[in-house]
């Protein structure tokens, strides 16, 4: 009976805002005519070092509507064999060609300042401290990073700065948060960094979580609370980004709109592979869902409306 029901005091008491941010990459144009269209309800972007020149009007059209913009420096790809000759090349704050991967005694004093100087010219409400994939065979990048990102905010500061945040982005196998010993070492020195938030970018995390990997991960995220920082999922779509924050684990989510949204770093160590003169650089076509927090292909987008009920679904895309 109706009568039976009772309401709820404060219907609105339990939803907390959710704190999305949408990497541009490489398709700023669908992003600018987005936020033109007023079909983008996302107010924080992410854009790539190596991608400023060509993105910059779309970087002052948000700007100008009151968006904000955090930079990626790209140092994670630019330290990786297999990405380092790729777009990330053409980093703004590089001092100019680099052979190979980057090593730690690269980011010195006068690199790290470069990196201050661009940020600040750039306009940057935000920047996500040069960080590695910490899983690397070859190199120990955790008191590297930690030690750029305390260079990083006094550099700021120093420049009229001060009021550009810092965020830390921890990159590494998400298998590698059920490692206690290691974990500790990592949120220990995290807490102590001149850090706002901290962007938990995992490879291999995959966008369709199964039950197993579900309650992994939700056990070992419990633990990152500590912290005393946001955590914002990154590279996360579908249900990657969205199961943290359900189970409040997570204070935002940072995902692309047609890419970008999931994270592989399993063959960044391997040199690239050659790429013949008859291969196409053309992407395939993707569809963007935003009731499912995620791109589908064009294979996946008919069979979702051709589902029962799936075309409620697929008219938002």
């Amino acid at each position: 009976m109706p009568g039976n029901v009772v309401p709820f005091t404060h219907p609105h008491a339990t939803r907390t805002r959710v704190n999305a941010f949408v990497r541009v990459g490489s398709t700023h144009r669908v992003f600018g005519d987005l936020v033109a269209q007023g079909h983008l309800r996302c107010r924080r972007a992410v854009f790539e070092a190596s991608r400023t020149v060509s993105q910059a009007d779309v970087i002052s059209t948000f700007k100008a509507e009151g968006g904000e913009c955090v930079l990626d420096t790209c140092a994670a790809e630019l330290s990786a064999a297999s990405k380092c000759g790729t777009h990330v090349k053409n980093s703004g704050w590089l001092p100019g060609a680099i052979e190979g991967p980057l090593r730690p005694e690269f980011f010195d004093r006068d690199m790290v300042c470069r990196i201050a100087d661009f940020v600040i010219e750039g306009g940057f409400d935000a920047v996500l401290s040069p960080a590695h994939f910490l899983d690397c065979k070859d190199v120990d990048w955790l008191p590297v990073d930690l030690d750029i990102c305390n260079r990083l905010r006094v550099a700021l500061d120093a420049r009229g700065g001060g009021s550009i945040a810092i965020d830390y982005p921890l990159i590494l196998n998400h298998t590698s948060l059920t490692d206690d010993a290691r974990m500790s070492e990592v949120l220990e020195g995290i807490a102590h960094a001149p850090v706002e938030n901290v962007w938990l970018r995992l490879s291999g995390m995959g966008k369709d979580l199964g039950p197993n990997k579900s309650r992994r991960i939700i056990r070992s995220l419990q633990g990152m609370q500590n912290l005393g920082h946001p955590i914002v999922m990154d590279y996360a779509g579908g249900l990657a980004g969205l199961l943290p924050v359900v189970f409040g684990l997570s204070s935002g989510v940072s995902t692309g709109i047609l890419a970008l949204d999931s994270f592989d770093a399993s063959e960044w160590h391997k040199p690239p592979k050659p790429r013949s003169e008859s291969d196409s650089f053309r992407r395939g076509t993707r569809f963007r869902v935003p009731g499912l927090q995620r791109t589908l292909s064009e294979r996946e987008f008919t069979l979702l409306a051709e589902a029962r009920g799936g075309a409620s679904f697929a008219v938002g895309a």
